[in-house]
Parts: structure tokens; C-alpha cells; sequence
């Protein structure tokens, strides 16, 4: 018997099927639909043609970011506290 692409895949989608549709679990859900919130927004979609004028994550891209958290310390620290403090109550 040689190999064959299309053998893993039913065993996939059984275990796919069992993970997300037995024993239903919104908590899941939310989960996974917050996980592909955070994929889409790190996708940099938009469809803004020549929105970028540099390359991401170069010197000037981390430069800027440095200047805004400086600019904003005191709301980032807030806002960093406030979630940090509602991990650990939960």
C-alpha cells in the first residue's frame, strides 16, 4: 500500500467533529473565536494599498512605538495594572 494525502485527513476531521461538537462547550467557543481576533489583527488586513512606508518591525516601526508608550506611560500603566489585576483575579 503506498502513501496516500488524503488518508490523515479523516482521522482529523473525526477528531475535529469530537473536539468542538461533543460534550459543547461555549467557553471554547469564545476562545477560539477570540484567538482568530487576535490572528486577524496581526494579520494587518485593510486593504490599504501602500498604507506601510517601512518594513514591519524595523528600527523606526520600534522607535515610534518607544515614543508613544513614553508619551502615554501613565494610561499604559493603567491599563496594564487593571489587566494584570483581572488575570489574577481570575
Amino acid at each position: 500500500m503506498g502513501l496516500s494525502v488524503i488518508d490523515p485527513i479523516e482521522p482529523a476531521v473525526a477528531r475535529m467533529r469530537r473536539v468542538l461538537f461533543e460534550d459543547f462547550d461555549f467557553t471554547k467557543w469564545l476562545t477560539l473565536g477570540f484567538c482568530a481576533f487576535l490572528a486577524d489583527l496581526s494579520s494587518g488586513g485593510g486593504g490599504r494599498a501602500g498604507y506601510r512606508t517601512s518594513i514591519p518591525g524595523s528600527g523606526s516601526d520600534l522607535a515610534e512605538a518607544g515614543r508613544f508608550l513614553l508619551r502615554h506611560l501613565p494610561i499604559v500603566i493603567l491599563i496594564g495594572g487593571s489587566i494584570l489585576t483581572l488575570v489574577i483575579a481570575l
